[in-house]
């Protein structure tokens, strides 16, 4: 997969669409634009695979709704699977064609998913892959990743000016979140929002 960040897609961004002036410019080829390339792909990578959790995170919500449901239940479930392996016992006694052996080796196998059950719930398994990542939020706009992407671009561009950093954020944020387009003024919101909850 290639990288939807280049060092020439970059410059061109922030000499044509966020700079103005004589607003320092990271160098074509120099290791700040090399720098700020890296991070924005790996801003991209990681958005990509947070989103890939989303659904995952889901289905382990249902499992963990399921594996007490079954704890709950299969007693009474059970009455039935006995009653089954009984029956082919009796059948098999009266030289009536049964098989025993499928009948136990059903409950058999229901008895040892209920106990990996009852050991998965009671160490709290399975587990939410965001649990499993630090707590870490999926990537949404607005949010973190705005005071991420400014401190990126003032890096990159020696402390450049807030106003281009919010033009920066607007023309980057769509290849790194889907869907997203913000504004100037909704990056400029989210922004200050975000650096007095900093303070907080």
């Amino acid at each position: 997969m290639s990288e939807p960040f280049t060092a020439g897609i970059v410059h061109g961004l922030l000499a044509d669409r966020v700079l103005r002036g004589r607003q320092h410019r990271p160098a074509l080829g120099g290791k700040k634009l090399e720098a700020l390339v890296e991070e924005l792909n790996n801003r991209v990578g990681y958005a990509e695979y947070r989103a890939g959790l989303e659904g995952e995170t889901k289905a382990i919500a249902l499992m963990r709704q399921a594996i007490p449901l079954w704890i709950d239940v299969w007693p009474a479930i059970r009455e039935e699977y006995e009653w089954r392996v009984a029956a082919a016992k009796n059948s098999e006694r009266l030289g009536l064609l049964s098989d025993v052996a499928l009948a136990q080796a059903e409950l058999e196998a229901l008895d040892a998913l209920t106990a990996a059950a009852k050991a998965v719930a009671g160490l709290g398994l399975p587990r939410p892959p965001h649990e499993e990542n630090h707590g870490l939020p999926l990537e949404r706009w607005p949010g973190p990743i705005v005071t991420d992407l400014m401190e990126m671009f003032k890096r990159a561009t020696g402390d450049g000016p807030d106003e281009a950093g919010y033009r920066f954020i607007a023309a980057v944020i769509p290849k790194i979140i889907p869907g997203e387009e913000p504004s100037f003024d909704a990056v400029k919101i989210a922004y200050l929002r975000e650096k007095s909850r900093d303070k907080l």
